[in-house]
């Protein structure tokens, strides 16, 4: 099994702190390593993968192979380069391209992907569940991974399912539906049936454009080049997510494997509260900060001046060199909304 990671997002909703010359995926939210060097490790240990295919931008070019080199590698790593900013689909399809490129390569050999901007517990149940994925692509199934609902999400799109039969572990996938309001966020919290989309697929290569040529023709009619043939030819390709261009149609070819992790895509200041930890009053608190009779509140400072509070609940401020962020709980992830 090959691991494919995708690293060329550009986290607009964690502004001011990520930015487009250094997204959230190569930001560390601990003071310690990324969430790009944090996937790279997953997945780097033994008899875990067989190699690493790290997919970005040329922007990021410099900034991958600088974070490669804080951390060892004990497995290849490839930097496969989008030519330019395609999506999800695209770069997936690069990807494949690359690997079918090697010597040796098989359509039958299986590409696991990965975002490398989400955090996830990396546990022996989590490899349980990724060697069942590589059994279940070499049946010439499509797999993705889905995360049981703990609150009623509007951030995430969701996985409706259908019930888990007695002698499996994952589920068939009934369809794939975007990010919903609070009302239907409570009632697919409720039914049981819906989980988070964690963005994560398995599958081989020969399944991967079987599928592309059936779903999503304006690229599968490419997939006759070869790998320097398509990076000539990337500007073709449409720009459009996984999701749209493939999962969405390809439903009821697709199975899911339940994630039994702890997992956040990192996606919003509300998530990164969430993974912090919490002093006595419930505040998150990064960098300089001086509180009086402030509550539940997120203050990340990575300045040298102090940041103080006073009588506040349930309000976020990021103060960085770049710019400075205040925002109710709740509302971050409109960042993207704002002119900045």
């Amino acid at each position: 099994m090959k691991a494919v990671i995708l690293a060329g997002g550009k986290g607009t909703r964690l502004w001011p702190l990520s930015q487009q010359s250094c997204p959230k995926q190569f930001i560390a939210f601990d003071g310690e390593i990324s969430l790009f060097q944090k996937t790279i490790g997953r997945f780097n240990k033994p008899d875990a993968v067989e190699s690493i295919s790290i997919v970005t931008s040329v922007d990021f070019f410099a900034l991958v192979e600088q974070q490669l080199r804080g951390i060892s590698t004990a497995m290849p790593v490839h930097t496969v380069l989008e030519p330019l900013a395609r999506n999800t689909a695209p770069a997936i399809v690069l990807a494949a391209k690359f690997l079918e490129s090697q010597p040796g390569a098989s359509l039958d050999e299986v590409m696991l992907v990965t975002p490398s901007d989400h955090l996830l517990t990396d546990c022996p149940l989590l490899w349980e569940q990724f060697r069942l994925a590589e059994k279940l692509a070499h049946e010439g199934r499509i797999v993705t991974f889905g995360i049981l609902p703990s609150s009623p999400e509007t951030g995430y799109g969701y996985i409706q399912t259908q019930p888990l039969q007695s002698d499996h572990k994952w589920h068939t996938v009934e369809q794939f539906v975007e990010k919903p309001d609070l009302q239907t966020a409570v009632h697919y919290l409720n039914s049981g049936h819906y989980f988070w989309n964690s963005g994560m697929f398995a599958f081989t290569l020969r399944t991967l454009y079987q599928t592309l040529i059936r779903h999503a023709p304006e690229i599968g009619q490419l997939l006759k080049l070869n790998y320097s043939e398509l990076q000539k030819a990337f500007a073709d390709m449409p720009s459009i997510s996984f999701d749209y261009a493939v999962m969405e149609g390809a439903a009821s070819e697709t199975v899911v494997i339940p994630l039994s992790v702890a997992w956040s895509d990192v996606g919003c200041w509300d998530s990164i509260y969430e993974t912090m930890d919490k002093n006595q009053e419930h505040n998150a608190i990064s960098g300089r900060v001086n509180n009086l009779e402030t509550t539940n509140c997120l203050i990340f400072n990575q300045t040298d001046a102090v940041v103080a509070t006073i009588g506040l609940k349930d309000i976020v401020i990021i103060n960085t060199a770049n710019g400075i962020l205040v925002a109710k709980k709740g509302e971050t992830q409109k960042v993207r909304e704002l002119n900045v």
